[in-house]
């Protein structure tokens, strides 16, 4: 219930996020249009103050016409009298018809371009004298259409102001209507995704669960086997500081019986040479209590460097930790390799999550609200994809690990059965291959020496099988197949079982059960073959005590 209320919770937090994402939005739509109506009044008051200051030149030109067409006035009736005084006083005769008929058409023509400009200026002079003579500027009436026009200014602005308003809301408006038509598809789109999300979420504690669990356990034996490390080299630390210990002093021993028969004259070293203990003993400067006790440490920890390895050589022992030194290397190694890797595919994803960022919360012109939804699922889908990829090659680390572990001791249990022609190899990365190979062919050799003893029948074998109880391990096994200090309770369940972990794609309970039974199958012919093996030793051990 608890994760249902905080999945409720986180979605209203969301469409509370939503909603004021869209008012911070309308609010600066809002805005915008007063400003770009502040803009347009102060752009048709600048423009209207031109227009009164072209008006008002006009005007002054107008006056200044006014005069002059009086004062032309005036002089056009004293011009008009001279000119026809001038066509009665003319008198002569008439040579060019044709010449006196055009200048007669062109002083028409003139006569008749002066009075349409008369008739123009007149209209003008009349304008301007009712402008000027009819209302006085001063006047009540010009105060009050000043008055009128002010207010009229004011009401066009808020007119203005209230259609720009208008026209925000009914976007807004048609906005939402579009959007009433897709939000019951939405909200169950919505819905299922929250469903989806609940269950990847529960999905992901019990991974997580899982995860720390087997991070705990792999910690745990991390810590084992470090511990176990440093106790071994610190046996084999010890080991070799007794050897060279022991070394040093037989050399100092062999140098004091050297100088003595040089001193007393003895010519047989090699007789002295052997009879070192003896002289030791009667040397009264060495002490053969403590010598003794110091061989005694050295044997013990020998023999438990020996219990610890399973080998009794010492090359053998060297190259035991050897091989353990290039297997820790390689496996950290590997691990540098995929730490990379995540830390590689970490910034991918951090990448994508930035990308789908931007692309959720990118402007005006942003994808809709079904697109992002399908965005993340996708999105979600390939995390997923990934995290059951990790787990999937986690577990596939892990058979690999068991594998290789589990052909190391088949072949260190097998060590002592030698092919001809094929030395034995130290188990690594590069010879795991022909190590498994050498294990199955002796396991073949051992099996067909059992089956060509004259003592084995098939029939006494599966009846062996179905009488098999505890009390016959310790007759089965033998012949260093495993270890002395195994105890025989312990034998029975000497199985190897893997430990099923959730949702695996490619290992499934069959292939588990089968690995089970192979291995149950492995150690049951083991344990036979040790059987018919002690067998034919105590056939042989009869003859030999009659």
């Amino acid at each position: 219930m608890s994760r249902v209320q905080t999945a409720k919770s986180q979605q209203n937090i969301r469409s509370i996020e939503e909603e004021l994402e869209h008012q911070i939005k309308k609010s600066g739509l809002l805005d915008a249009d007063r400003k770009n109506f502040y803009n347009n009044a102060e752009e048709t008051k600048r423009k209207n103050n031109e227009i009164i200051e072209q008006l008002k030149r006009e005007n002054r030109d107008l006056k200044k016409l006014q005069d002059e067409l009086i004062a032309n006035k005036r002089g056009a009736s004293a011009s008009l009298a001279k000119t026809q005084g001038a066509f009665i006083s003319w008198s002569g005769d008439i040579k060019d018809e044709n010449y006196w008929r055009r200048k007669l058409d062109d002083a028409k023509h003139l006569t008749k371009a002066k009075k349409e400009r008369l008739i123009q200026l007149q209209d003008k002079l009349n304008e301007v004298s009712d402008t000027k003579f009819g209302v006085p500027e001063e006047s009540p009436l010009m105060r009050q259409i000043r008055i009128l026009e002010n207010n009229l200014d004011k009401v066009m602005i808020k007119y203005n102001e209230a259609q720009s308003i208008r026209k925000t809301y009914e976007q807004i408006v048609k906005r939402l209507k579009e959007e009433r038509v897709g939000y019951d598809n939405q909200l169950a789109a919505i819905e299922r995704s929250l469903k989806g999300k609940e269950h990847d979420y529960e999905e992901l504690l019990l991974l997580a669960h899982d995860a720390t669990h087997a991070k705990e356990l792999a910690q745990a034996e991390l810590k084992k086997y470090e511990h176990k490390k440093a106790a071994v080299r610190e046996l084999r630390k010890t080991y070799l500081d007794a050897k060279r210990k022991a070394i040093e002093e037989r050399e100092k021993v062999i140098q004091k019986l050297e100088k003595r028969e040089k001193d007393n004259g003895q010519t047989q070293v090699e007789y002295n040479a052997s009879n070192i203990p003896i002289q030791e003993s009667s040397n009264p400067n060495v002490d053969t209590n403590i010598q003794k006790q110091k061989l005694a440490d050295y044997e013990e920890a020998f023999h438990k460097l020996k219990e610890v390895t399973g080998f009794r050589d010492v090359n053998d022992i060297i190259q035991k930790f050897t091989s353990q030194d290039e297997t820790s290397k390689s496996l950290s190694d590997l691990k540098g390799e995929y730490q990379d890797k995540i830390e590689q595919l970490i910034t991918e994803r951090q990448k994508l999550r930035d990308h789908l960022n931007d692309l959720k919360y990118e402007g005006g012109e942003a994808l809709t609200r079904k697109q992002i939804d399908e965005i993340e699922n996708n999105v979600n889908n390939a995390i997923n994809k990934c995290e059951r990829t990790k787990l999937k090659y986690e577990r596939v680390q892990k058979i690999l690990v068991n594998v290789k572990a589990g052909i190391e001791h088949l072949y260190e249990k097998l060590e002592f059965f030698k092919l001809e022609g094929k030395p034995n190899i130290v188990i690594s990365d590069d010879t795991l291959v022909e190590g498994l190979a050498q294990v199955v062919e002796k396991m073949k050799l051992i099996l067909q020496l059992i089956k060509n003893d004259a003592s084995y029948r098939a029939q006494d074998f599966k009846q062996t099988w179905k009488d098999f109880n505890k009390e016959h391990i310790d007759q089965f096994i033998n012949l260093n197949l495993r270890d002395n200090n195994i105890k025989p309770e312990n034998v029975s369940r000497n199985i190897r079982v893997r430990i099923q972990d959730k949702e695996d794609d490619d290992v499934s309970d069959g292939e588990i059960e089968d690995d089970i039974d192979q291995e149950v199958t492995a150690k049951l012919k083991q344990k036979y073959g040790a059987q018919a093996k002690d067998k034919n030793a105590k056939k042989l051990n009869k003859p030999n005590k009659k």
